[in-house]
């Protein structure tokens, strides 16, 4: 059984078993603001990466949410559920914050950012996430996120992203 919590002086994160077998459920990661940005998050995620394979996970699941995850996780292979919930990306929450926050920075929705928010496919959010215009408008946002780790061009954006961010 895979439970508990693990924190230090960069980050912390609540570990649980996923309702199916081979899941992991990671809650409320927190890294440390004047940390972020600055190199140290990316080894500590692959290296969980490395963990989680080692013990044969199929899945990663979360919130996304809080201040950067929104944006962040998109570009580590993770996508918005699609399970019907309005939390995931078929939900309402994402697109409503995303045109609330446009409105509200006087950011205009070009047409590949309103053809990617119409997609029925959770992968746009990841092109979406590649727009510097989306930007602001992903930060804040809150969804349920799921990263499939038998899909192994998700694991290789996440290990990408990992290295690149740590070269």
């Amino acid at each position: 059984r895979l439970q508990g919590d693990w924190s230090s002086d960069v980050c912390s994160s609540d570990l649980t078993e996923g309702p199916q077998a081979g899941e992991v459920h990671a809650e409320l990661m927190q890294v440390r603001t004047d940390l972020q940005g600055k190199g140290f998050v990316q080894p500590l995620l692959l290296n969980s990466l490395n963990l989680y394979d080692h013990m044969g996970l199929k899945k990663i699941t979360m919130e996304a949410n809080i201040d950067v995850g929104g944006y962040a996780w998109p570009r580590y292979g993770f996508l918005p559920t699609n399970n019907g919930s309005k939390m995931g990306w078929d939900g309402i929450y994402i697109k409503m914050h995303m045109w609330d926050k446009s409105r509200e920075l006087g950011i205009k929705m070009d047409d590949e950012m309103k053809r990617l928010l119409d997609s029925k496919d959770p992968i746009a959010m990841r092109a979406l996430a590649a727009l510097p215009q989306a930007k602001p408008l992903l930060l804040g946002s809150r969804y349920n996120a799921e990263m499939d780790l038998t899909d192994k061009d998700s694991e290789e954006m996440y290990r990408r992203h990992c290295i690149k961010e740590t070269v």
